[in-house]
């Protein structure tokens, strides 16, 4: 029989985090650093493409599918958002970056172009730079020092991609092709070092700049462990911000490629960050939320409320006080549900999601989908792999439409819904899973419940999981 290998320790740490982030507006304090982070925003104001943020030289803020797809949005300094401009039929942004003279450019990857909007034209969009070699231009950004522009060119499908330099206009120079699935980029504030990351791969690249702009002396600056990474930029430091996609936080690097610090947001699925002018905030970009978090560094706002607030809790002093949270105060029921364990029905250890929606439990992995009804017994599978219409190679993401029902796959990170790994909260339930193995030894333990003990009794070793259904209160 083929076993899952998650520990139930996982699980727990998803249990807790997907309940309280939802709820919450952090305040963070340290020696080294104090802020808040809160929304920007309600949600929902831009699409689950929502990306490319990027900051005026008066303040204004800008991020890409503001509403619909195939716009951009503008967000005043005093909070008021509006459409700035519709980009051309069939465009659709993605990093956004402006130059010293104030003009915008945008990376269009369906149409394989860097976009431009000249300061003094307001909203006449013209192409800067075409290339068809390319497969998306991805994220982009300019030299501080040369102006130069560098894009990132992920192939999401092959788990490749490529890097361009744009140095003028219709010229575009290919720097290094095949590489990893190439996302996040940013060059050093004194415009000698560029900084390349791998999605996929999960590494971040350092070129140095030479005389001619070209990036040299590839050098790996870091690497992490688990989850995806999407935009990055630099502070007037030097200090590289990358987001991590599917974590829900945002890394800050030192030059030397030491980290100092992870901020905790509440959105799962980051996409991008900039900077206000003064440095003393950064705003994330959340595919999930379809809004702004910002983090603020300024010392005044934490005696500042926001309207979009729920509580603020202070989670960093708490480290350490040995408080243990009790399923109990969040939860006014709890279910225990064991996955009928058939030839047809086996779940392989590859999950990358599962819900729980109208009363079904979707189990998901990276080819297929096995449904369950409350009872765990099983239904059906779900299987469109293949390389035809309408068929995928992979499912990078997944989840379940609860209009209808129905699956909802992500072959790409170009189209489709987003969704949070491993646990989900939908209509007021949140569920998780256990391996049987360790479900039979966290069974064992002297506090575990007469319920856990029972549907312990009943499951072997080498069955499917067992998925915990909490109802909240």
């Amino acid at each position: 029989m083929h076993k899952l290998e998650r520990h139930h320790k996982d699980y727990f740490c998803l249990f807790f985090v997907s309940i309280l982030l939802p709820l919450l507006t952090l305040s963070c304090m340290s020696s080294q650093e104090n802020y808040v982070i809160y929304d920007l925003l309600p949600e929902g104001t831009f699409t689950k493409g929502m990306e490319g943020p990027a900051v005026d030289s008066k303040g204004n803020l800008y991020a890409v599918n503001f509403g619909e797809q195939g716009t951009i949005g503008k967000v005043t300094p005093d909070g008021v958002a509006s459409l700035f401009v519709t980009l051309p039929k069939g465009s659709v942004g993605n990093g956004i970056r402006f130059d010293r003279a104030g003009s915008m450019y945008i990376a269009d990857y369906p149409g394989h172009n860097i976009l431009r909007i000249k300061k003094e034209t307001l909203v006449v969009i013209e192409v800067y730079a075409h290339c068809s070699d390319m497969n998306q231009p991805n994220d982009l950004t300019v030299s501080p020092v040369s102006q130069v522009i560098y894009a990132s060119d992920p192939n999401w499908r092959d788990s490749t991609g490529n890097l361009w330099m744009i140095p003028a206009p219709d010229s575009v120079v290919l720097v290094e092709e095949g590489i990893g699935t190439t996302n996040g980029i940013e060059v050093s504030p004194d415009g000698k070092t560029l900084y390349v990351n791998e999605s996929i791969q999960r590494k971040i690249w350092r070129y140095d700049i030479g005389a001619d702009n070209m990036p040299v002396n590839k050098k790996e600056f870091y690497s992490f462990e688990d989850f995806g990474m999407d935009g990055m930029r630099c502070d007037n430091d030097g200090n590289l911000f990358v987001t991590r996609h599917g974590k829900g936080t945002v890394v800050k690097l030192s030059p030397k490629g030491e980290l100092l610090h992870e901020y905790q947001l509440k959105g799962k699925l980051p996409t991008n960050l900039t900077f206000s002018n003064d440095f003393k905030k950064i705003f994330v970009t959340l595919a999930d939320r379809g809004c702004f978090e910002v983090i603020d560094f300024t010392p005044a706002v934490n005696k500042k409320s926001n309207a979009y607030e729920v509580k603020i809790i202070d989670i960093e002093a708490a480290v350490g006080t040995g408080r243990v949270m009790e399923l109990s105060e969040i939860a006014g029921k709890v279910q225990y549900v064991p996955l009928e364990t058939t030839k047809e029905s086996l779940v392989n250890g590859g999950i990358i999601t599962l819900s729980y929606v109208n009363g079904l439990i979707y189990v998901m992995d990276m080819s297929q989908v096995k449904i369950f009804d409350s009872g765990g017994k099983y239904l059906s599978t779900v299987n469109r792999q293949g390389r035809g219409p309408e068929e995928y190679t992979d499912i990078i993401n997944a989840g379940v439409f609860p209009e209808n029902g129905k699956p909802g796959f992500r072959n790409d990170l170009e189209n489709g819904p987003v969704f949070w790994p491993y646990a989900d909260i939908h209509d007021n339930f949140m569920v998780s899973m256990y391996t049987a193995d360790k479900f039979m030894q966290f069974a064992n333990n002297t506090s575990a419940s007469g319920k856990l003990k029972e549907t312990a009794a009943r499951v072997k070793e080498d069955d499917n999981p067992v998925v915990a259904i909490v109802k909240l209160k």
